[in-house]
């Protein structure tokens, strides 16, 4: 068993946070990041992400970031208060155990319910040609945990999709498990037909 960390890995934050950064979606639980004793999870509300941060924390909670993650963090501490307000406290660590505090932001409390991931998570995915996935989704594996090696798989019904990380990344992002929604299986056919009838009304 890993040695549990004493604050939570700034990485996972971050990688959180990316997938949350782009999106219009009104609920305020996809602007929100999940934190449990186990895992940190979000979700823009067609893409989703769980990680396992092996950190002393044990609290359930979701909370919005209201400052971006400071890019020299290695690590953050989330503050729980008697009165229910959040706090992180970021740090750098000068020496092995020897931490330094750079920067703190409070956070704002989530009132609603975070979605059951494992409605999504627990779903049999399958080796298969991979169904049409929306772009910018494709770069979120690159945009949330940097070069490495992925590859895919889907449900069989084809609407979800479950990015498969390399070992380095698994390791480094606590066995992040990355599911995305596919686009309808008619996509390329209906935009065929809806350009020639463009260029047939010329």
């Amino acid at each position: 068993m890993k040695t549990k960390l004493p604050f939570i890995d700034a990485g996972l934050l971050r990688a959180a946070l990316t997938l949350i950064a782009a999106n219009d979606d009104a609920r305020p639980v996809t602007k929100a990041v999940h934190i449990n004793g186990e895992f940190i999870e979000s979700t823009n509300g067609h893409t989703l992400v769980r990680m396992k941060h092996n950190a002393h924390f044990y609290h359930d909670i979701t909370v919005q970031f209201n400052d971006p993650v400071p890019d020299d963090a290695e690590f953050t501490d989330i503050k729980v208060l008697d009165d229910g307000l959040c706090v992180a406290v970021h740090y750098r660590e000068a020496q092995p155990e020897e931490f330094i505090p750079i920067a703190k932001s409070v956070l704002t409390p989530v009132s609603a319910q975070f979605p059951d991931l494992n409605f999504f998570l627990k779903s049999e995915f399958v080796k298969t040609t991979m169904p049409p996935v929306s772009a910018k989704y494709l770069a979120l594996p690159y945009l949330m945990f940097g070069a490495g090696v992925v590859d895919a798989m889907c449900t069989e019904d084809g609407r979800t999709v479950l990015f498969n990380m390399g070992p380095l990344t698994n390791e480094i992002f606590g066995d992040p498990q990355l599911v995305a929604m596919a686009v309808m299986p008619e996509y390329f056919d209906l935009c065929r037909a809806a350009c020639d009838e463009d260029m047939g009304d010329e």
